[in-house]
């Protein structure tokens, strides 16, 4: 930067004596270059070096200019490339941010249908286990119940068979026959409860 600044100043100063060169010949007398001993023969070959030196130096100032405004069309390409840069930046994490919390409501949705299977899951095992209850309950009943008919059945055949017995007592002809028999088998009879 100093340089260039200390170009810039070089520059100027040599434009200045650049101009002078030009405009003090109008306050000196017209003069013939033959004569070299005199002043305007030693002024007229500095003044032709000038002009010589003069497009030069506007050519140096055009390649400043040129190199200033590449270097700032180069600095605006890099701003911008460092913009896009950061643009691209925030369009990758939006897209990686997005992505994230895609895979999180997945991963939510999937933890509620497995959540959702456990508990259906679970509700069939509990309605298979009160069936499993129901019908073990129902063949107890059942069971019981057999049970209890058959302890009327065999109630029902045991008192058929002591009332057969007590008829075929009533009426046995050699009871009948034998009155010490007969008073055997009446007390019998009164004593179980029959009465005639």
């Amino acid at each position: 930067m100093a340089a260039k600044i200390l170009a810039m100043f070089s520059l100027l100063a040599f434009f200045v004596s650049a101009t002078t060169a030009f405009t003090f010949p109008q306050y000196f007398p017209s003069c013939t270059p033959l004569a070299l001993n005199s002043p305007c023969g030693q002024y007229n070959p500095l003044q032709q070096a000038f002009t010589s030196i003069l497009p030069s130096s506007s050519m140096i100032i055009q390649q400043v200019q040129q190199n200033q405004i590449l270097q700032q069309a180069q600095q605006q390409q890099v701003l911008q490339q460092a913009q896009q840069q950061q643009i691209l930046q925030q369009v990758q994490q939006q897209q990686t941010l997005q992505q994230v919390q895609q895979q999180q409501t997945l991963q939510q949705v999937q933890q509620q249908q497995t959540l959702q299977q456990v508990q259906q899951h679970q509700l069939l095992q509990q309605a298979q286990q009160q069936q499993f209850l129901q019908q073990a309950q129902q063949q107890q009943i059942l069971q019981q119940v057999q049970q209890q008919l058959q302890q009327v059945q065999q109630y029902q055949v045991w008192r058929q068979v002591q009332q057969q017995q007590q008829l075929s007592n009533i009426f046995n002809t050699q009871a009948i026959g034998n009155p010490t028999a007969y008073s055997v088998y009446g007390q019998r009879l009164f004593s179980s409860g029959a009465c005639f």
